[in-house]
């Protein structure tokens, strides 16, 4: 229970899911299946691709970019500025980082998509 606190917004995505179910079961009574089913599959892509932003965002890719020698900079300068591989090297290999908002669009897009491709069932 601790990690549904901590990890997961009950009230937002519960709330989007209620909403899933009952235009899911709307579109099946008046016949617009195949709209709400493409309206949900869009919008579950949506929610995938703002949870791999997200994640990405968080990943020190450039991190350690490689650094040119300026021009009218002298050698000594270039060493005292020149990166530190050790501390690059710990930023890009630390864990995935998931937070809250990952995690939500995540079971959202699950959400969608699987409702996407029951309604068309």
């Amino acid at each position: 229970m601790n990690f549904i606190k901590e990890k997961i917004w009950p009230k937002f995505t519960g709330g989007i899911v209620l909403a899933v179910i009952i235009i899911s079961f709307g579109s099946v009574i008046f016949h617009y299946q195949r709209v709400v089913s493409d309206g949900f599959f869009i919008a579950g892509m949506v929610c995938l691709l703002a949870a791999i932003v997200n994640i990405l965002a968080h990943a020190q890719l450039f991190a350690g970019f490689f650094k040119r020698k300026k021009k009218g900079e002298t050698d000594e300068e270039y060493q005292a500025n020149k990166l530190k591989v050790r501390e690059i090297g710990s930023k890009k290999n630390a864990p995935i980082h998931f937070d809250k908002f990952a995690l939500n669009m995540l079971i959202l897009a699950v959400v969608l998509i699987l409702a996407a491709i029951l309604i068309t069932l």
